[in-house]
């Protein structure tokens, strides 16, 4: 098996090709499932950023040791040291495209999230209206007898008193079968239930 040497220069392009994509992409992520949360989906974003830097150094660490103890590494030509780097600067620029192209088709997910929420507040808004145009929200509610009576009691320095009092009684059990017609208006593109 053979391990080049691989340096920090190296490492640094790695970390940052794949902390940049792995950042980018939780960043889309939040920013896509809640837009409200933006200094979140922010705080994530270097946060993503900064924890896969410890893996890198590690990762450094086991390949520096590791070639430093295998007997198998040869010497690389200065041709192959050149086109490595350039390969690995390509895969730097490939990864901050895609990087921007994620940030890029953000842009249009929050202007149709935007959309989206306007549109439920003016749907209600447009229900209230036609609601009570029409008779707004209506209860239904059963038989009751309302009963008022009068008795006589004292008052603290013992003078009779006349007090009114009324008295409801309920139905104990009732059945109500009917019927609702209802109607489906329409406004603008809005639909409302009456």
């Amino acid at each position: 098996m053979r391990i080049r040497n691989i340096t920090i220069r190296e490492m640094g392009r790695a970390w940052l090709l794949t902390s940049g994509v792995f950042s980018f992409a939780s960043l889309a992520l939040i920013l896509t499932i809640e837009p409200d949360m933006f200094w979140i989906s922010i705080i994530v974003f270097f946060a993503a950023a900064i924890l896969t830097l410890p893996l890198f150094f590690v990762l450094y660490l086991l390949i520096k040791w590791k070639s430093n103890n295998s007997s198998t590494i040869q010497s690389t030509k200065m041709e192959t040291t050149n086109a490595t780097e350039s390969q690995s600067g390509k895969t730097l620029i490939k990864g901050l495209i895609t990087g921007a192209l994620i940030l890029l088709m953000l842009i249009p997910t929050v202007f149709i999230n935007n959309l989206i929420k306007e549109r439920k507040a003016r749907q209600q808004e447009v229900v209230e209206e036609v609601s009570n145009k029409w008779a707004s929200s209506q209860t239904l509610s059963g038989p009751f007898l309302y009963v008022p009576y009068k008795y006589r009691s004292t008052d603290t320095n013992g003078k009779p008193i006349d007090i009114s009092r009324h008295f409801w009684i309920l139905p104990d059990e009732l059945n109500v079968t009917g019927s609702v017609d209802h109607q489906i208006r329409k406004r603008s593109i809005y639909k409302v239930l009456l």
